[in-house]
């Protein structure tokens, strides 16, 4: 629908704007006897109206492990600049938001609300052209009550 009234009317959905006091909480954990990490944007739900951002999106990515099931140097470099290019065309379109990140058993998993699917799906290809393919997958789930989130943050809001 987003991308439809964009076309109708020139609407740009405004950008996130993360701040300094943007919080993130980072911790650890164990799921299923392996060592995991957490990263979580506290405040997710007050950058944007949450009922607007009801679909969310996984992206995962397998990586090869040692006993640790952290990845290795070279893959949590491309890691990052996975990371990093879709924050900046993700967000400052205003299309989507990363909420959660997790890393362990041999997966990192970047949680996403968005706006769209369709829209998200666009500008995350147009942000990493020029990138090698990464390999990731990616799932999709109805979520307008935010409940994956909510798994790992510890929010009213």
């Amino acid at each position: 629908m987003a991308g439809i009234l964009r076309k109708l009317f020139g609407h740009r959905a405004p950008p996130v704007v993360p701040k300094a006091d943007d919080p993130w909480v980072v911790a650890d954990g164990v799921i299923g006897g392996k060592p995991h990490l957490f990263r979580v944007r506290t405040n997710a739900m007050r950058l944007v109206r949450s009922t607007e951002y009801s679909e969310m999106i996984a992206i995962s990515w397998e990586y090869e492990t040692d006993a640790s099931g952290m990845p290795g140097a070279e893959d949590l470099g491309r890691m990052k600049v996975l990371e990093d290019r879709l924050e900046n065309c993700l967000e400052t379109e205003g299309v989507s938001l990363l909420t959660v990140v997790v890393t362990g058993d041999g997966v990192r998993e970047w949680q996403w609300y968005t706006r769209s699917v369709e829209d998200m799906m666009r500008i995350a290809n147009e942000g990493l052209q020029g990138e090698q393919p990464f390999p990731v997958s990616f799932s999709h789930e109805h979520d307008p009550e935010w409940r994956a989130f909510k798994r790992f943050a510890q929010t009213e809001a």
